[in-house]
């Protein structure tokens, strides 16, 4: 029976072996990636994917590690898409940059509100945007984001729940069906009309919170939280897979919530709060690389933390 310094020294040789072959791997990468920017050809190839991983199963000797080499060249292959994203995106994420940013107090003219959750509703209102406008009062949700979707107002200015943090777990169902409705921020106040910083504050439940949604894909320059809904199959490891985008970027999931979408077809709608902004690369690259990888994306909205 070899030694424990003995196996140690093997897996350190092997080690180097891997990464020669990882390096030799990854400039060839460079290669496929030149030539998919070069021909307008998606990253994502499920059918090279699986074939992959059915080829590295056939070579092994032991089948015993059968799962384990999949879980190898799938992670890889990961390694691989996402490198092959952030060369193909850098022009992309600077075309975004500029696009999708906006100054909400000073684009509004015409808002819309609805006051029966909170009397504060329309006080905050005027507090947020600082500067007379043309109000409009309506009564039920439906009616209001109907009337951002179709561009009647620039913004709904909506009071949430107070329960917990405000979550905006109630507005999901409206904000698929109006998919040109986007979050554009959250605010808070105290009774005396405050504004509280939400990450500085640990009684949120006494506190009064609103929501602005506005049309379109523009998004406060400042902003710092991102709402995102995926939709994912009920593999195994999908979650996991997802999960392991926001990791290999180093951002911060705030809040993870999940509903099955299609009892047949077992999919599931994923949303997703993490810290951010779309005037950060990493972000903009990951949320590239998911749009790739997924069979649907959608940025919910951005708002100040």
């Amino acid at each position: 029976m070899k030694s424990l310094e003995e196996s140690r020294r093997r897996i350190d040789e092997i080690d180097k072996e891997l990464v020669k072959l990882f390096e030799e791997r990854m400039n060839t990468v460079v290669d496929v990636a030149k030539y998919k920017k070069e021909n307008n050809i998606e990253v994502l190839n499920t059918k090279r994917e699986a074939q992959v991983v059915e080829n590295a199963i056939n070579n092994l000797k032991n089948k015993d590690y059968s799962e384990e080499i999949a879980d190898f060249f799938n992670h890889i292959m990961d390694i691989s898409k996402n490198f092959q994203r952030k060369a193909i995106a850098d022009k992309a994420i600077n075309i975004i940059k500029e696009k999708y940013t906006i100054d909400l107090v000073e684009s509004a003219n015409k808002i819309g509100y609805i006051d029966k959750i909170n009397h504060l509703s329309i006080d905050a209102m005027n507090l947020y945007f600082k500067k007379d406008l043309e109000v409009i009062k309506f009564e039920e949700y439906e009616d209001i984001l109907k009337a951002v979707s179709n561009g009647e107002i620039d913004f709904a200015f909506l009071a949430l729940d107070n329960a917990g943090d405000g979550h905006i777990a109630k507005m999901y169902s409206f904000l698929e069906t109006y998919d040109n409705v986007y979050i554009k921020d959250k605010f808070i106040v105290d009774d005396n009309l405050n504004v509280i910083n939400k990450n500085k504050s640990d009684k949120l439940e006494d506190l009064n919170k609103f929501i602005i949604l506005g049309k379109d894909k523009y998004f406060c320059k400042d902003c710092t939280k991102v709402d995102l809904l995926v939709k994912i199959d009920n593999k195994s490891k999908s979650l996991s897979h997802l999960i392991r985008y926001f990791a290999n970027y180093n951002i911060h999931i705030n809040k993870i919530d999940s509903k099955e979408t299609n009892i047949y077809r077992k999919e599931f709608t994923i949303y997703i709060n993490f810290d951010g902004s779309l005037q950060d690369s990493n972000v903009l690259k990951m949320l590239y690389g998911l749009d790739g990888d997924l069979p649907y994306i959608r940025i919910l909205g951005t708002y100040k933390g």
